[in-house]
């Protein structure tokens, strides 16, 4: 009995120590199908770092060089089945009035779990031109 108790504490108190992180690992693909005010990116499976993820997508700005969510942002709840990490994503921006034409981009990934945010390596795009838009 004394062996199956200090097994138990074992395996409990390594349980806790076992740190939530932010997510990590994640990976920006090149921006594509983008027009004057919208473009798609997405990320490779990566890790949680224990814990389900809450909501990833992408943040940019044109300003920013290592743009945040406190930029400008899209994102979306993920499905069941890919709050554990382990599936590659996109994610379009639709046409927002935050995307200027003609204009140099930096984005990259995002994704929030119980101890923060993770984000995916910078890349950049340039929106089209108004011309090549109508």
């Amino acid at each position: 009995m004394k062996t199956i108790l200090s097994v138990f504490m074992f395996f409990a108190f390594a349980f806790m120590c076992t740190a939530v992180t932010p997510p990590s690992g994640l990976t920006t693909l090149n921006a594509f199908s983008f027009t004057c005010n919208s473009f798609y990116s997405g990320s490779d499976p990566f890790n949680c770092n224990g814990a389900f993820v809450s909501e990833m997508g992408m943040c940019w700005s044109h300003t920013n060089q290592n743009p945040t969510i406190a930029d400008s942002k899209g994102g979306f709840i993920p499905q069941k089945d890919n709050r554990d990490c382990t599936h590659s994503w996109t994610y379009g921006t639709g046409a927002r009035s935050d995307l200027l034409p003609s204009t140099l981009y930096y984005f990259r990934t995002y994704a929030k779990n119980s101890a923060g945010t993770g984000y995916g390596p910078v890349k950049t795009f340039t929106t089209m031109n108004p011309q090549q838009c109508q």
